[in-house]
């Protein structure tokens, strides 16, 4: 029922190890409605991956977000010729239909890239305290750039600093900055 009601559904090829969490993925994605943006966030842990599941996944979203790490493992997996972020994007959104294609780069930053367009925005340096959730609050940033459309550019630079935030704090859920709420509210 949530799903059929939910603005975003993301998900990562973590959630793949389970066998009750992998089987109902595709469905719960079926469910959501026609404009409800589908995430996934591909997140490779060795051994929990494979590349069937990686591949069913890339065909149900519209969004994928990966790290530069990810790119040329993702291509060799599935046989893709580009390993290059930007080429990379292109076949993977040609080959399964994917709107949006994110590669970050951590203190390098990130490429968003959606059909002709692209940006491509250097990273927010700061002194890393703990980098864990530092991804998925990139993702949430996201997320919620392309919810409320804003331009690639502006998602790009946002959700830098929100992974940057975080990571430059200790914990991975820390309480955002009111520069970071007000930049989301506006």
């Amino acid at each position: 029922r949530l799903a059929g009601q939910a603005a975003a559904v993301c998900f990562g090829t973590l959630a793949h190890r389970c066998d009750v969490s992998r089987r109902t993925i595709h469905p719960i994605l079926a469910t959501a409605p026609h404009d409800c943006l589908r995430v996934y966030d591909v997140n490779l842990r060795d051994p929990w991956h494979d590349p069937a599941w990686i591949e069913r996944s890339l065909a149900a979203v519209d969004v994928v977000k990966l790290n530069a790490g990810e790119v040329g493992r993702v291509a060799g997996m599935l046989g893709l010729q580009a390993t290059d972020p930007l080429h990379f994007a292109d076949e993977i959104e040609s080959t399964y239909d994917v709107a949006v294609v994110c590669v970050t780069r951590g203190a390098d930053g990130c490429l968003i890239h959606r059909g002709e367009d692209f940006a491509d925005e250097p990273g927010a340096h700061v002194q890393v305290a703990d980098t864990v959730g530092a991804g998925d609050s990139f993702t949430a940033a996201l997320i919620l750039g392309l919810t409320r459309g804003w331009t690639l550019e502006r998602i790009a630079r946002f959700a830098n600093r929100v992974g940057a935030y975080v990571a430059s704090q200790a914990g991975a859920m820390p309480e955002l900055s009111a520069d970071l709420l007000s930049v989301a509210d506006s």
